[in-house]
């Protein structure tokens, strides 16, 4: 009876090592940003070189090790310069690839409408590059719907 315990603490013990060892080598899960740029027209130099300058930063942090041992991942979708379709790319980005954070675009038209997708799904966005005081100043001030979360 003794044999059988201890056999079965040996394997309960050697089952939790296991078990710690493998969700320990488990890697964390990205953070994934997605980027909405506007790849044609008046904005490509812009939505361009925005994105060389993220993908450069995001190699860099990810060769330090990330952000608290977890990497970035970079999503990019063209937004082709229209509200329609740049929301339709965002909300694909939030529900289908599961983002963490939402980056763009060039346009300040564009940059409205996606700052109320962002509102409603609780995604945080940083736009670089449209300037509209509605979703900068009027952020701070409460006029605009779904603000918090764009900057």
């Amino acid at each position: 009876m003794f044999q059988f315990c201890k056999t079965k603490v040996i394997a309960i013990f050697t089952a939790v090592v296991l078990l710690s060892v493998l969700i320990g080598c488990a890697k964390e899960k990205p953070i994934k940003l997605g980027h909405i740029g506007d790849y044609n027209g008046i904005c490509e130099m812009y939505s361009t070189s925005e994105k060389k300058g993220q993908l450069l930063a995001i190699e860099e942090i990810n060769a330090a090790g990330g952000i608290l041992g977890r990497q970035l991942e970079y999503l990019d979708r063209d937004g082709a310069l229209n509200v329609d379709i740049g929301v339709r790319e965002l909300k694909d980005l939030i529900l289908r690839e599961k983002i963490d954070f939402a980056l763009g675009p060039c346009s300040s038209s564009e940059a409205l409408a996606l700052q109320a997708v962002t509102g409603d799904y609780n995604i945080i966005r940083i736009s670089a590059i449209a300037q509209t005081e509605a979703q900068t100043v009027d952020n701070y001030n409460g006029t605009t719907s779904n603000s918090n979360y764009g900057f």
